[in-house]
């Protein structure tokens, strides 16, 4: 999976998407990022990855550039913020064909949320997983919103905060409406109801990192392009409530004055165009 340049189609980023196979072997150290909830890290090794299918219609690009997908894996890397997790390699216990929701940072660097949604399997046997089939995805501003359907077949996926109309556990019927939240996928931009925010997106052309994110008191901006010279950090209304000075593509951020749950963009100028770099969510 990458992303070309539409012009002269440059390779700008990169990745494999192949999920462990079973016993697999040559893994690499821990992935450092606390969110890989201990992982191994995918380019640390040479681990043996088992058939992971990505079909058609199950790839989305948000408002920023992240990419979501939908999958079928069997030893599938989740975060720590999923909403159901895989047994790790590390833990021992059988593994279960799955499908998967995944959202990968603009730079495809890193999955920023990966969850699994399946029948509560038996690690030990393998038994009753294998029963939910994912067919479409949407992004919004706080959510992935996902549908397929449960064959009825082994055990019923976990639910919470089940609606009047829904059920609870597999019915006789097949349709499948699932809502996954966590907080650094949020992103006011992917609103179906929210228009320009008043920023470019020339950021096609750039590579932000912003961390940590969600932030609490002051974040680091750091951008491949170098000659910024300051960036200005926009609360939701569209106020401007800080210019910080960016050195050697480097910047500063300070949070702690502003409320908690609040969605700053961060975007600067540069030749007369509006670049948007990223945004940040206090915490």
């Amino acid at each position: 999976m990458g992303k070309l340049t539409l012009g002269a189609g440059t390779l700008m980023h990169s990745t494999y998407v192949a999920e462990y196979a079973e016993g697999a072997g040559n893994l690499g150290a821990p992935h450092p990022d606390p969110n890989m909830d201990g992982w191994p890290n995918p380019n640390g090794g040479w681990p043996d990855v088992n058939t992971t299918y990505l079909g058609k219609n199950m790839l989305k690009v948000t408002s920023s550039g992240r990419v979501v997908v939908l999958g079928q894996g069997r030893r599938t890397i989740t975060t720590a913020n999923a909403y159901q997790k895989m047994v790790k390699p590390a833990n021992g216990g059988l593994s279960a064909w799955n499908n998967f929701v995944r959202e990968y940072e603009d730079d495809l660097s890193i999955p920023l949320y990966s969850s699994l949604l399946v029948g509560q399997w038996d690690t030990l046997t393998q038994q009753g997983g294998d029963n939910v089939k994912l067919y479409g995805v949407f992004k919004n501003d706080s959510s992935l919103l996902v549908v397929g359907k449960h064959t009825g077949l082994g055990n019923a996926m976990p639910t919470s905060n089940v609606p009047a109309w829904g059920n609870t556990t597999f019915n006789g019927g097949s349709a499948v409406l699932a809502r996954f939240t966590a907080t650094n996928i949020i992103d006011p931009d992917d609103s179906p109801l929210t228009g320009p925010t008043g920023i470019a997106t020339a950021r096609s052309l750039v590579t932000t990192h912003i961390w940590p994110n969600p932030a609490t008191d002051q974040c680091t901006v750091r951008t491949s392009m170098t000659e910024i010279r300051s960036v200005a950090v926009i609360d939701p209304v569209g106020r401007t409530i800080q210019q910080v000075p960016m050195r050697q593509g480097i910047a500063t951020l300070h949070t702690r004055t502003v409320a908690p749950g609040s969605y700053l963009l961060v975007g600067a100028t540069q030749e007369g165009v509006s670049i948007s770099l990223g945004k940040v969510v206090v915490r």
